[in-house]
């Protein structure tokens, strides 16, 4: 199966705010596989709602009582710290840069992606604030000493090597991502030809 269909199945994405539709800055639904039976249970996480990484904060919603003790009996006993709490309050507060962030990443994320596509990698469609690609170039290590990190997904469970996610953020960032991914194919190209030519670039005869 295709792994981007295979991911869509897993993972229903919706959007929010406009039409009365789920925002994916907000809410997911996450399938919970009981036997044969799925139940749709809905998770608010602030830490992507208002980007405070490091500090999570969220409910759940289910009316599944008996699941929902389940959770909360497996749960951490202080699992939201007093930073997380008082970092929600003020996050609630701040709609306008909600609204920032929900324009700015509905412009941004289609130019990310088309890009990413024509510099070779496999990209699947998103509604939410990063890009799922596949890359046959390591670009994690490289990328890290340039100066930029992004997600290794391949101890994702479907997944594998080769698999990454990006956020997407301001122009000038995203612009810099690409140009540095750019850097590293042409230079993992370079590498190949220079094994083709059975030396390294500065042995090469032009």
């Amino acid at each position: 199966m295709d792994v981007c269909a295979k991911l869509r199945g897993i993972f229903h994405e919706k959007r929010v705010g406009h039409g009365g539709t789920l925002d994916p800055m907000a809410t997911g639904v996450l399938p919970v596989f009981v036997g044969q039976a799925t139940r749709a249970v809905e998770f608010a996480e602030n830490s992507r709602k208002e980007y405070m990484a490091g500090l999570r904060l969220g409910y759940c919603l289910s009316g599944d009582r008996a699941l929902l003790a389940e959770m909360s009996r497996r749960g951490q006993p202080w699992n939201v710290s007093l930073p997380a709490q008082a970092a929600g309050v003020a996050a609630l507060r701040e709609t306008a840069f909600l609204e920032e962030a929900r324009e700015l990443i509905a412009r941004e994320r289609p130019r990310l992606a088309a890009e990413l596509k024509k510099l070779g990698f496999r990209v699947c469609p998103s509604q939410a604030n990063y890009l799922l690609f596949y890359s046959r170039t390591e670009l994690c290590a490289p990328l890290l000493e340039r100066g930029v990190l992004i997600r290794n997904c391949s101890n994702y469970a479907g997944l594998e090597a080769g698999w990454y996610r990006a956020a997407v953020r301001k122009p000038e960032e995203n612009r810099r991502l690409l140009e540095v991914l750019e850097e590293i194919l042409a230079q993992a190209a370079d590498g190949k030809n220079a094994d083709s030519y059975g030396g390294a670039p500065w042995q090469r005869i032009s």
